[in-house]
């Protein structure tokens, strides 16, 4: 399942503002550092779909969410916090 904070989705519909908002991805995004990290993206036939608010779609893969687990996704100001119970707190910019 996918967790999202009032603040954090607020964000989110702002980078949409006067555009189509479409699903937001959850995925692991393995450069210097393996992390958390969130894109538009488009719904894939291995996906699961959560929708944790009325306006938002969330996706990810199955076989990640079976990994990873529960996650939450929150916005500190400065960037998007994405937690698992499975991983420590990651960071998106």
């Amino acid at each position: 399942m996918i967790k999202i904070t009032k603040t954090a989705e607020e964000q989110i519909l702002n980078y949409f503002n006067g555009k189509e908002i479409t699903p937001i991805r959850v995925f692991l995004n393995n450069n210097v550092k393996p992390s958390l990290a969130l894109e538009p993206d488009d719904l894939h036939e291995n996906d699961i779909k959560f929708q944790p608010t009325k306006d938002l779609i969330m996706i990810a893969e199955k076989e990640f969410i079976e990994k990873i687990g529960d996650i939450n996704i929150d916005f500190n100001g400065m960037g998007f916090n994405l937690t698992s119970k499975t991983k420590p707190i990651y960071n998106f910019y």
